[in-house]
């Protein structure tokens, strides 16, 4: 059987290295931003360090699981495919 969707399983995986990307870029930014000095136009950067992070854990979590869907619907699709025939 010939592999169908493959341009889709090619956005299932990107989708999740863009997620594993997003985390390590945001970890060193939310770090970097936690390190800052403390001035008066920015008065708390372990709060606005900590901001980036859950955000930055919200959208690790939301391209992850998007690649995974994508996956799951095809695995079903190839599934249904072989009961079928």
């Amino acid at each position: 059987m010939e592999d169908r969707f493959k341009k889709l399983r090619i956005c299932g995986t990107a989708f999740q290295v863009i997620s594993i990307i997003a985390f390590v870029m945001g970890s060193i930014s939310s770090v970097g931003t936690m390190l800052a000095q403390s001035s008066p136009e920015f008065p708390n950067p372990r709060g606005a360090g900590l901001g980036i992070f859950m955000a930055t854990l919200l959208n690790t979590f939301v391209l992850y699981a998007t690649g995974e869907i994508v996956k799951i619907l095809l695995a079903i699709e190839q599934n249904t495919r072989k009961t079928s025939v």
